[in-house]
């Protein structure tokens, strides 16, 4: 995928896969908007990349209100949105078991399954407004 000019949400993009990702994207001439609870992690990221390449938004991805201000964000700082990379996420049962606090199935279904769904819906009235499909 060529990403040169493009602007890019990556949701969990402070640290982990979403980083990586994030830094790749800045890397082949792509705009990144970090979607992240970890806003020292996340302005690190702005630091490093550039501000030109790169603003942060403090999103919990299971919050619809909360993605909204995130994509608000993202247009008010590149105008447009045309990639999203989905990798936001909560720890692994493993982590969680050591603990013996099993994560509960409607928290993975809410953080998980549905944060593709939310930023769809709460993107597309931007898309209709841009004319695209």
């Amino acid at each position: 995928m060529d990403v040169n000019g493009k602007v890019a949400v990556v949701t969990g993009g402070a640290s982990g896969i979403g980083q990586a990702v994030a830094r790749r994207i800045a890397g082949e001439g792509g705009k990144v908007v970090i979607f992240d609870l970890n806003e020292e992690a996340g302005n690190a990221m702005v630091a490093e990349l550039g501000a030109d390449h790169c603003v942060f938004a403090n999103v919990n991805v299971v919050d619809e209100a909360s993605v909204k201000s995130g994509i608000e964000a993202a247009v008010a700082g590149f105008g447009a949105i045309h990639v999203c990379v989905n990798c936001a996420g909560i720890g692994t049962r493993r982590q969680n078991l050591r603990k013996r606090r099993p994560v509960p199935p409607r928290f993975m279904e809410q953080g998980h399954l549905h944060q593709f769904d939310r930023q769809l819906q709460c993107a597309a009235p931007l898309c209709r407004s841009h004319g695209e499909e």
